[in-house]
């Protein structure tokens, strides 16, 4: 556990350094109008190759690690890949289509159209590579799951950073979703020696249920932005631009932390509650994780407490020290998020995808419904308060729901007990 925890963070650091580095070299050394079509470009590239899969990364993590069988393993995997064989028919239709169309959204003109292909195809090849990685992390191969895109991310984040430096946007996106094919390669040679596929009807019910979690994914990944473009239309309206950028520093410091959750989520604790059969093993587990990731995100509260401002100086600027208060109570936040979290993935693991859905629809509605109602009582601190509150109140549900869950089983082994006790008692007399 150690070992996966140590790979977690180490794996979290570098993609954070990589961006950061990245940041810093397109940013001096490419024009402001570059530095937006670079931008563009990396999203378009994270866009398509999360498409190219049909978006079932997380799914399929889930589905390997539940996989009681090589046989149901086997099937599984091949419902994965005969998506991706369906969705990049689809998305490289569409880019020849549409190529113009879609670079004048990207950048302003249509002229990359051939950018435009180049980056959906290199996003094609790639999907195997994800296959492979989701694979690895379901059967409790983590450790070489991230050590393969860890090589991806340094070849592609070193080939972007070159050509930014010689102020070439176009060719630094395509060489930083290059980094995407190296999981690839070795992923292609097996998938080329596939010469038997699963029955049709097994195909399409595991296929259906790899797409099942990825509507509910798609679901909360369409309900969080857009809750947070109003939140932030009403909050300017009501504060003005400075307090709104003092907020979203705020919130943007702990995406960062949702970021670790969530790696730690998909990569650690799902699999292992996936391939857990006993239910008492499930809740330690569960246990140790979250009483874990409190105090995990308690170092970073601990230390922005002890030197706020200069950090704030440091990483941000003397602006935004009246942002300070909003940190730390997104900090404080972030630690019960833990348990929240936990609650989330549970059913997720458990092969619950509308219920997983649901839950976090719940947890992103209740904050934007608190934030809506303090912002119209006029407190500026609204957005981080709800966020705090939304997350208490969920962290005790469950651990309340975990409690009694516990105590159940344990008062019906307690009552056999002495039911059987009393039985032996009365054939000895």
């Amino acid at each position: 556990m150690i070992g996966r925890l140590g790979a977690i963070g180490v794996f979290f650091f570098l993609r954070i350094g990589c961006a950061l580095i990245l940041l810093k070299v397109a940013a001096s050394r490419l024009s402001v109008a570059g530095f937006a079509d670079f931008t563009q470009y990396l999203a378009f590239a994270s866009l398509v190759t999360l498409l190219a899969v049909g978006g079932t990364q997380n799914g399929l993590i889930r589905q390997v690690a539940a996989a009681r069988s090589p046989g149901e393993l086997e099937e599984t995997v091949a419902a994965a890949a005969a998506i991706w064989l369906a969705a990049s028919g689809v998305l490289l239709a569409v880019s020849f289509l549409f190529a113009p169309v879609i670079g004048t959204i990207l950048v302003g003109h249509g002229s990359v159209g051939a950018t435009v292909v180049a980056l959906t195809a290199i996003a094609i090849f790639a999907g195997p590579g994800q296959i492979r990685c989701s694979m690895l992390t379901g059967q409790g191969r983590m450790i070489s799951s991230l050590a393969i895109q860890s090589a991806g991310l340094l070849a592609g984040a070193a080939g972007a950073a070159w050509f930014a430096f010689r102020g070439n946007p176009a060719a630094a996106g395509l060489a930083f979703a290059c980094g995407t094919l190296v999981p690839s390669l070795p992923a292609l040679a097996v998938l080329a020696r596939r010469h038997a596929w699963p029955a049709a009807a097994s195909l399409l019910a595991h296929a259906k249920q790899l797409l099942r979690y990825s509507l509910a994914f798609a679901t909360v990944a369409a309900a969080i932005p857009l809750t947070l473009f109003a939140l932030r239309w009403q909050y300017r309206g009501a504060f003005g631009d400075e307090a709104l950028g003092h907020w979203l520093s705020a919130n943007r410091i702990s995406d960062l932390s949702t970021q670790l959750i969530g790696l730690f989520m998909l990569q650690i604790f799902v699999p292992q509650i996936a391939r857990m059969p006993d239910e008492l093993a499930r809740r330690r587990f569960t246990l140790i994780c979250g009483a874990g990731g409190m105090a995990v995100m308690a170092l970073p509260l601990i230390a922005f407490s002890i030197a706020s401002e200069p950090l704030v100086r440091l990483f941000l600027s003397p602006s935004f020290l009246p942002a300070i208060p909003a940190i730390q109570t997104y900090m404080a936040g972030d630690m019960l998020r833990v348990w929240t979290s936990i609650a989330i993935y549970t059913a997720f693991a458990a092969g619950r995808a509308g219920r997983y859905a649901g839950l976090e629809l719940a947890v992103i509605g209740s904050i934007g419904a608190i934030t809506m109602l303090l912002i119209g009582q006029g407190y500026s601190s609204a957005p981080q308060w709800a966020y705090f509150l939304v997350h208490a109140v969920f962290s005790a549900g469950f651990l309340a729901f975990l409690f009694l869950s516990w105590r159940a089983p344990a008062a019906s082994r307690i009552a056999e007990t002495a039911s059987l006790t009393s039985k032996i008692s009365a054939r000895q007399l």
